[in-house]
């Protein structure tokens, strides 16, 4: 099947954005909602699965997808196929899917299709800040000193204690009075005043 990357003609600012948590089935069969790809929109579907990595584009190659997700010690199952993103200031992030689903959103919105993750959001913020997404037993992290990123990740995080511990390694590596703390996604309250116990600057977006 083919995997959708984007296509050559450029759509109009028009789209419909789905959020897929594959923890469950979600958007299948005539759950998909309805889109009529005349009018130029896309199709944006944001995957919430820890099995997600990023890549420079410049290396990006859609026959080596599935090698680029093992080499992060990420494999598909049986039932499962990689599918990407477009290009995002210089990367693609590459995310397992189940191929049922797959089959169906690629049947249902051809190519409007766009996928995305977490892992593309940016935060513009000066300094070194930590960029925490929430979603759920998924928390994705991206590291920044200024505005080179130093560390992005998606990880399984079954409780509030993995995530408290996960910050505390990576704030370590810039000990400074200035670091900021981004949190976005679902649970923010709760996730933010965990955090505001141990640090001072804690933004929720």
């Amino acid at each position: 099947m083919r995997q959708v990357t984007g296509s050559n003609h450029t759509p109009s600012n028009k789209k419909v954005s789905i959020q897929l948590r594959l923890d469950g089935l979600l958007f299948i069969g005539d759950n998909l909602p309805q889109h009529n790809a005349e009018d130029g929109s896309i199709v944006e579907v944001e995957l919430l699965t820890a099995k997600s990595v990023v890549v420079p584009t410049e290396c990006f190659e859609p026959a080596l997808a599935e090698r680029y997700l093992q080499m992060s010690g990420i494999s598909c199952a049986a039932e499962e196929q990689p599918v990407w993103s477009d290009d995002c200031e210089g990367v693609t992030a590459i995310m397992v899917l189940r191929r049922e689903i797959a089959e169906q959103l690629t049947a249902r919105y051809g190519e409007s299709l766009r996928y995305t993750t977490p892992l593309l959001h940016n935060v513009q913020c000066a300094g070194a800040h930590l960029y925490i997404y929430n979603a759920g037993n998924v928390v994705y992290f991206k590291l920044y000193n200024g505005e080179k990123v130093e560390f992005c990740e998606a990880i399984s995080m079954p409780s509030a204690d993995d995530v408290l511990y996960f910050v505390e390694r990576l704030v370590s590596e810039f000990p400074s009075e200035d670091f900021s703390i981004h949190v976005a996604g679902t649970d923010t309250n709760s996730l933010r005043n965990l955090l505001k116990q141990y640090y001072k600057v804690v933004k929720c977006e």
